[in-house]
């Protein structure tokens, strides 16, 4: 039964992140997966007016307690959500976790 709920949890993880307003090279470019198929955390950056770079924001989601968080925004400086989310990947790396970039859109559907 935990496994069910565990895959139930990344499943929903995965959806928010492909389903979000980000669209276009960027949103692959700016995405990270971290941890392991336990604790999976995924970093996004969502742009919340196609296809211009803000207004943005960083999507944190934690698929073992089924968060979603937005830890940072921008309503008009260009490039602070992407240098943000590579600050987190970055900071979660130098606490042990492993983080990857997303290399394109098919991993939007296996990240593990």
């Amino acid at each position: 039964m935990k496994i069910y709920i565990l895959k139930l949890k990344v499943l929903v993880a995965v959806i928010l992140l492909v389903s979000s307003g980000a669209h276009g090279s960027d949103e692959v470019q700016n995405s990270f997966v971290c941890g392991q198929r336990e604790d999976l955390r995924l970093i996004s950056v969502e742009y919340l007016d196609p296809p211009k770079a803000v207004p943005c924001r960083v999507v944190y989601t934690k698929t073992q307690e089924g968060t979603v968080k937005y830890p940072w925004n921008a309503k008009n400086q260009s490039g602070y959500c992407e240098k943000q989310a590579q600050y987190l990947a970055k900071k979660l790396s130098g606490l042990g976790v492993t983080c990857r970039k997303r290399k394109g859109r098919a991993e939007a559907n296996n990240p593990l």
